[in-house]
């Protein structure tokens, strides 16, 4: 066993016992039970991972660009699914493509039997995930 086994070894029982089951979070007046099967939790936690993917500090600037000029802090993504597709598309112009289907690369790794059937023939962002959420409710 090396070294970085051991590490991995030690950390994965303390990242179990940090996570929380539910949380709640605010959206204007409404407060609503988020957990971890949700599908705003899971659009969350992969936004994170391909956003760090562009380094800690470019992820940084984007979250505050999209709450700056937009208006969408992180929490408010999940609901806000066509301002954040077309937020993207102004932010990186045709390389948004690639952060879109990395997005739903990870998406669809982690949900197990989802299938999205474009009524067009082109691939829309926004209709994958809103499909996506519908599959959730």
């Amino acid at each position: 066993m090396n070294s970085t086994t051991r590490i991995q070894k030690q950390r994965t029982p303390s990242l179990v016992n940090q996570l929380e089951p539910v949380c709640l979070i605010h959206i204007g007046t409404e407060t609503r039970e988020l957990c971890p099967s949700s599908f705003d939790f899971l659009l969350q936690e992969t936004l994170d991972s391909v956003f760090s993917t562009l380094g800690g500090a470019c992820k940084q600037a984007l979250y505050s660009c999209l709450e700056k000029d937009y208006g969408l802090v992180r929490d408010s993504i999940p609901c806000n699914i066509e301002t954040f597709a077309h937020a993207l598309e102004d932010i990186f112009g045709r390389a948004s493509l690639l952060l879109e289907t990395k997005i739903i690369q990870m998406l669809h790794r982690k949900v197990d039997g989802f299938k999205f059937y474009p009524v067009q023939s082109q691939l829309s962002f926004a209709k994958y995930l809103e499909s996506l959420r519908h599959s959730f409710e």
